[in-house]
């Protein structure tokens, strides 16, 4: 039986022809883009510890207390805790071979091409870890990871105490099937003391980007069809991208979950609820109010299609922005920004 080879491990000749026509490099266009948002509006900024930040909340104020004249009151402290957000990296090797880079005519213009597709990769991955990484299951396997905002304690759980009151139900109170077929509406405000992006210290450029060019080196290899020892001349380079959220104040996040993907069913599954949706927005204009900057919502593409269904209760527009030629989507004036990497078969949330 012939021995099988993932192609996506070699960089070949006709992998290079297809990026070319009459021996001239195209315009590589990505077909696989998906929106990504959340990278593109976060505040970014190094941590404060080396490959971490480290977050101080407040536990307890001390209040006062009603006294008599002349009479003492209680000494009463108040209270911090120390949070530890930890940072990641995602990784990227590439190269091509000398010869196949000189046949385009342009070798630069072929390694910045190779480069731009790996960049669009990390991208993606890194948006879906924002929202989706699990710390705990990559530690599992050796590898160091964020904890995405689905992930962590804060906003893993509904939970009817007070002690997470940025958790709505889109069921209220309902019983969703527990089938993997949620997903979730993120409202995030962006700040300094809300949640932000940090880098950890030397990773790279302002954004944790690290762009490595090794040069050219001779790479032994064995031939996958003859099994003979080769020699051949390659190009390499990688590209790493580190960094991770940072959290300072928990109001400055929630989310809407328990939203059904599947066909809708008054008796057995939810649609967005409206109500649920304003309780969310009231939260984050009352609450987050003396956190400053504006409250973005994240929602995937096929949750935002369901919103125009609200139309009666909500008030959706869609306009054009002239500076980036892009459209623009606003829910009762707060904006829009769709991603993508925001899960649509999530499980449903419960109690702790």
């Amino acid at each position: 039986m012939a021995e099988e080879h993932d192609l996506r491990t070699y960089f070949t000749l006709a992998e290079m022809k297809n990026r070319m026509v009459n021996n001239e490099l195209q315009t590589l266009v990505d077909v696989l883009t998906t929106p990504l948002s959340i990278i593109n509006d976060v505040l970014i900024g190094p941590g404060n510890d080396g490959d971490e930040d480290i977050v101080t909340r407040t536990l307890y104020e001390p209040q006062g207390s009603e006294v008599m004249y002349g009479q003492g009151a209680p000494k009463v402290h108040g209270q911090a805790e120390q949070v530890v957000e930890y940072s990641a990296i995602i990784r990227q090797p590439w190269d091509m071979p000398v010869d196949i880079a000189d046949r385009t005519g342009n070798r630069k213009l072929a390694l910045f091409q190779e480069e731009q597709l790996q960049m669009n990769g990390l991208r993606k991955r890194w948006e879906q870890r924002i929202f989706h990484g699990d710390r705990s299951a990559a530690a599992a396997n050796g590898a160091h990871q964020i904890n995405g905002l689905a992930n962590r304690d804060d906003y893993k759980y509904l939970n009817a105490s007070s002690a997470r009151p940025w958790m709505f139900d889109n069921s209220l109170g309902g019983t969703p099937s527990a089938d993997a077929n949620k997903s979730r509406i993120w409202f995030i405000k962006h700040s300094p003391i809300g949640m932000r992006w940090f880098y950890p210290q030397g990773s790279g450029d302002s954004a944790g980007i690290k762009r490595e060019y090794w040069g050219e080196r001779t790479e032994d290899e064995t031939d996958y069809i003859s099994s003979e020892a080769t020699v051949k001349r390659i190009l390499e380079g990688q590209l790493s991208l580190a960094g991770g959220i940072s959290i300072k104040d928990p109001r400055a996040v929630c989310c809407l979950a328990n939203i059904s993907m599947d066909s809708w069913d008054d008796d057995d599954e939810f649609d967005i609820s409206p109500e649920a949706f304003i309780n969310a927005m009231n939260y984050m204009d009352a609450v987050t109010a003396d956190i400053p900057g504006q409250t973005i919502i994240y929602m995937n593409s096929a949750v935002r299609a369901r919103m125009w269904l609200l139309q009666s209760d909500l008030t959706l527009t869609r306009t054009m922005n002239q500076v980036l030629n892009q459209p623009e989507w606003m829910v009762n004036g707060m904006p829009i920004h769709v991603s993508n990497q925001i899960s649509i078969t999530e499980t449903k949330l419960t109690t702790p």
